[in-house]
């Protein structure tokens, strides 16, 4: 596997058409006042040809904006990817997306993304990244597991993108 940072002239239309974004939730956490409460959960997230086109956008923007994309790569193939967007809010970037291929996750892949976008971060002055954070407790685990707490701060169109999203936010 190798990860590097992906230049506008990379992300191609066709870089997500291999890319397996399922996801079934069956236990999520929600905020109940100013506490995280376990819940049963009971949703799919999977991408279509139409999703993958809304994130390839997305990672362009990101890139153009003075952001910055890295992708893990098995030989050619696009097995994950984390998004840091361009536009500050305060000390806050926003890390809009950070996936692992469904048939490569609990490899490490997600954590590997996660701390080579810190130092790529560190680099660019980025003091703490803001993240909505899927609701699922695998991924509420992985962001834990990486140092991300709840937001002192919420922003709130990032919060009304995503109502469910727990806010979270890891300092660089």
């Amino acid at each position: 596997m190798k990860i590097q940072s992906l230049s506008i002239d990379m992300i191609h239309e066709d870089i997500l058409n291999n890319f397996n974004r399922y996801q079934k939730t069956t236990k999520g956490l929600v905020m109940k006042g100013t506490k995280l409460i376990e819940k049963d959960l009971n949703f799919i997230d999977e991408w279509d040809g139409n999703n993958k086109l809304v994130v390839i956008e997305a990672m362009r923007k990101a890139v153009v904006d003075s952001g910055f994309v890295l992708g893990a790569f098995d030989e050619k193939k696009l097995i994950g990817f984390i998004v840091i967007e361009g536009k500050n809010y305060g000390v806050y970037r926003e890390l809009s997306y950070i996936h692992v291929s469904n048939e490569h996750r609990g490899k490490g892949i997600g954590s590997k993304l996660f701390k080579e976008s810190i130092e790529h971060a560190r680099q660019r002055g980025i003091k703490k990244y803001y993240i909505a954070a899927h609701p699922s407790i695998e991924s509420q685990r992985f962001y834990r597991g990486l140092g991300c707490d709840l937001a002192n701060y919420i922003i709130q169109e990032i919060f009304d993108k995503e109502p469910l999203d727990i806010q979270l936010e890891c300092e660089i």
